[in-house]
């Protein structure tokens, strides 16, 4: 089976937040959007899963490598500040392991300040809101 995924994660210091997983396989590619927390009380939050086209995971593709996902650090803290948040964003790519280049990468990024896998989280979470309003999902 070909199956090739991203899964972000993010959490907000009241620990609710948002699951959003972008993935490729025989059947074709899909956006899976869940919340996630104790008691999330934001009507805004969707749970859903929607077929989308091989082009719109080839845009999220391309910017994964373009934030350079794959080479990132795997972990890093801000620990000055109370109310924060956290992004943890995994990715899963069997077809590298041809070239023995690695074929899994988990990031973790909490309450971070300017950094690249901070900025990289945000547009996955943007591009997740166009893809909803071009899939009629609210």
């Amino acid at each position: 089976m070909n199956y090739k995924a991203y899964h972000l994660l993010f959490y907000d210091a009241f620990r609710n937040g948002e699951s959003i997983k972008v993935e490729i396989n025989d059947y074709g590619c899909f956006l899976t959007v869940k919340c996630v927390g104790r008691g999330y009380s934001n009507s805004e939050c969707l749970n859903y899963k929607t077929k989308i086209t091989e082009e719109d995971w080839n845009i999220l593709n391309a910017m994964i490598y373009e934030f350079d996902f794959w080479t990132a650090e795997p972990f890093r803290a801000n620990m000055d500040v109370l109310d924060g948040y956290a992004f943890l964003l995994e990715g899963n790519k069997p077809e590298a392991a041809v070239c023995d280049q690695r074929i899994y990468q988990f990031v973790g990024r909490s309450s971070p300040r300017f950094d690249k896998m901070e900025a990289l989280c945000q547009c996955i979470i943007e591009y997740k809101e166009h893809l909803v309003f071009r899939y009629s999902q609210r």
